[in-house]
């Protein structure tokens, strides 16, 4: 994982990740794994598309395409994330696209509470 304040890297309140122009994790804050239960992340066997609810998908590769050609520019997206207990929930997220990396940067937040 690249080197991060410790409050985001050691967060509860946030979730912190990236992910490859080809969609593979590529590394997670606990927060996010422990939510998640993100099993298969360290080894590229995990997808993006696997972590996401099948109808916000669409919307997904959409702000991807979007973060690609406007690197270094934040985008917003609301996504639906099955979560380890199997509830589903609500999450609000930026992504930015790291065209050095070719990775896209992505911190987000539980809304559940608010959609509700």
């Amino acid at each position: 994982m690249p080197r991060l304040p410790q409050i985001i890297e050691h967060s509860k309140l946030v979730y912190y990740m990236g992910v490859s122009y080809d969609g593979e994790y590529l590394f997670a804050n606990q927060f996010f794994l422990d939510r998640f239960k993100s099993h298969g992340l360290n080894d590229g066997s995990l997808k993006i598309k696997d972590t996401i609810v099948s109808e916000d998908w669409g919307n997904v590769v959409e702000l991807f395409e979007k973060a690609k050609r406007r690197p270094g520019k934040a985008f917003e997206i609301i996504i639906r994330k099955p979560a380890a207990t199997g509830e589903i929930v609500h999450t609000s997220w930026e992504f930015m696209a790291d065209e050095a990396k070719r990775e896209i940067l992505c911190i987000g937040y539980d809304i559940s509470q608010r959609i509700a």
